[in-house]
């Protein structure tokens, strides 16, 4: 699977001498083999970390990942990876110089390979303690174990388990300027120089897969950054697209916010043009207002003159007409302008204030169009004091208590629409 494919990378690494590799792919079989809960693959991957760390001779390292592989086995009961453990814990003591706990784990291998017969393993335990007796000053034992470990290699036909064993007794064999260094000695060379030629091969196989695999990491490293930089720009599109979006409803809203402002300026524009029309108008009715006062008052002198009773009714007549009609003309005119400028005020003020007498919405009007108690009073024929009055008491009807509010502000807040003109 994966864990094991995984496990075979690193070791290719670890036989290329690439520390950094081989413990990168290690842990990541570690984390996956811990992930799934695989107890077996979990004390292989700890195994093998600890043996990278014993050979670059972080001791104290190897120790702790020995030990925890050597737990997990125990509980398993898998007495081939207890004694891998306890041969290389044996390892990890002699070269810390603690001979007794080296001593005591290479017996327990022994022991345990020796009754499973496994013989690869069986020769890398004789080789540790002839290595143990060399260092401990014990040379004939020394001696015996690589002897055991070069008869089983050829029992076997692997260079690779005679080739440290003729080397062992080669070196014992010098030191102790032994009759047959010479004859040791002359077997290592040939049997590893036969080596050699056989690891050549491997070494290109092993180099080439090495090549395969940095080649396939260097292409899935490509092409997750292809990903992300893919990634990257559709998010940069899409901010730019969000961006452009907003500038444009920024400019669309600001454009009608320009023409609404535009248009409301245009229409009050005109409300004040039409309001000052319609001031103009009321001053005009004023006038005339005065004018058929100044008549009447003409005809009142001439008829304190005439005797004759005809003359005299058709006097009144005239006067009474005269009142009666401009009265009448001048407040129908008023409105019919009024309502052209201000269209919803007598809806409104009548909606909301259904009590008011049709004098006092006149008077109402008059006071919409910021026109004075005199001005009032004049176009009405009424007297100021009566004016003040209507204004008193169109702020009871109207509900405005308070001194401070405004009549004619209050009333201009009634008509927010202004005819358009």
């Amino acid at each position: 699977g994966q864990i094991q494919s995984l496990n075979n990378i690193a070791n290719a690494f670890a036989d290329q001498k690439n520390v950094s590799k081989a413990t990168y792919f290690y842990n990541k079989s570690l984390f996956l083999s811990k992930n799934a809960g695989d107890s077996v693959s979990i004390a292989t991957a700890l195994h093998n970390i600890g043996y990278l760390n014993l050979e670059q001779k972080n001791y104290s390292i190897a120790q702790k990942y020995f030990e925890e592989s050597l737990k997990i086995n125990s509980r398993l009961k898998d007495e081939f990876k207890i004694g891998m453990s306890c041969s290389t814990l044996g390892e990890v003591f002699l070269s810390l110089g603690d001979y007794t706990m080296a001593l005591n784990y290479y017996m327990k291998a022994k022991s345990i390979f020796e009754k499973s017969d496994s013989q690869m393993q069986l020769a890398t335990t004789y080789l540790n303690l002839s290595h143990y007796y060399e260092e401990t000053g014990d040379p004939e034992k020394s001696r015996a174990y690589a002897q055991k470990v070069f008869d089983l290699g050829k029992k076997l036909n692997l260079l690779p388990v005679q080739i440290p064993a003729a080397e062992r007794l080669y070196k014992i064999d010098k030191k102790a300027n032994a009759a047959n260094a010479d004859h040791s000695g002359l077997l290592y060379y040939k049997l590893r120089d036969s080596l050699e030629s056989g690891q050549d091969l491997t070494k290109i196989a092993q180099l080439e897969m090495v090549y395969q695999l940095e080649k396939a990491e260097q292409q899935a490293v490509i092409k997750k950054q292809s990903k992300k930089y893919i990634f990257i720009i559709g998010a940069v599109i899409c901010i730019l697209c969000v961006v452009i979006f907003i500038f444009l409803m920024y400019i669309y809203i600001e454009k009608k916010r320009k023409k609404t402002v535009k248009e409301k300026e245009v229409l009050e524009e005109d409300l004040e043009l039409k309001n000052k029309e319609l001031t103009l108008n009321v001053m005009s009715m004023m006038k005339s207002k005065t004018l058929s006062q100044d008549l009447i008052s003409k005809l009142l002198e001439i008829k304190n003159l005439v005797t004759s009773d005809q003359a005299l009714q058709s006097l009144d007549c005239i006067i009474r007409d005269l009142k009666k009609d401009h009265e009448k003309d001048i407040w129908k005119d008023f409105e019919l302008r009024f309502k052209e400028v201000h269209t919803s005020f007598y809806n409104e003020l009548s909606q909301r204030f259904p009590n008011l007498s049709p004098n006092e919405i006149k008077t109402a009007a008059f006071i919409r169009l910021n026109l004075s108690s005199k001005d009032i009073a004049e176009l009405t024929g009424k007297r100021v004091e009566t004016i003040e009055i209507s204004r008193y008491r169109l702020r009871k009807k109207l509900g405005i208590t308070n001194q401070q509010t405004n009549l004619t502000t209050f009333l201009s807040q009634l008509n927010h629409n202004p005819k358009a003109l």
